[in-house]
């Protein structure tokens, strides 16, 4: 998998996918501890740069989630990204290759 940041596309398989500044921050933040994954107040650090807070509108990245999944799936892209409970966000590959 190859992130540019410059062009804001992602590869994977020959597989390239246009991706906001948001959504490369999201999947960058996943890729660096893949095949882990990250709870949700950590992803939030890594897009955000800081901690949430009662003030910050965890919705947003929600909504950045929903965005990514819909584009990876629209492309058939060979990753998706799975929420399990006690290990937070994670990509999953299709077809179990790493």
């Amino acid at each position: 998998m190859h992130i540019d940041f410059g062009t804001g596309e992602a590869t994977a398989d020959g597989i390239t996918i246009k991706l906001v500044s948001r959504e490369l921050a999201v999947l960058n933040a996943l890729v660096n501890v893949y095949p882990g994954g990250l709870a949700k107040n950590l992803l939030w650090a890594a897009v955000y740069g800081v901690a949430p807070d009662s003030s910050s509108n965890v919705n947003s990245l929600d909504c950045t989630l929903s965005r990514l999944r819909a584009k990876m799936h629209e492309a058939r892209w060979p990753y998706m990204i799975a929420c399990k409970r006690f290990l937070g966000y994670s990509l999953h590959r299709f077809g179990g290759q790493p």
